[in-house]
């Protein structure tokens, strides 16, 4: 659900596994292979803000309204792509 200009968004998946913190882009890969499709691909430009590496985020289970627990993750930064911004 997109939150309204007026509601203040917190809790996204993406804000809490912390693992591309300067994220300037991200798709749902709509892929059927995982259990429950939550994955992700995310552009993190963290260092200089104009190059960043290729993350890919897997939620793999959903934990349902109200739960803060959002340990259950797999994530793979790809360091050998290297992305820039623009291009």
């Amino acid at each position: 659900e997109t939150c309204r200009p007026e509601e203040p968004c917190y809790f996204l998946h993406s804000d809490m596994l912390h693992e591309a913190p300067v994220c300037i882009g991200i798709v749902h890969d709509p892929e059927m292979l995982t259990a429950y499709g939550n994955v992700y691909w995310a552009f993190d430009a963290t260092g200089n803000r104009n190059t960043g590496q290729l993350v890919r985020l897997d939620f793999q289970q959903p934990h349902g309204p109200g739960s803060m627990d959002h340990s259950v993750a797999a994530v793979r930064r790809y360091v050998e792509v290297e992305l820039i911004k623009g291009a």
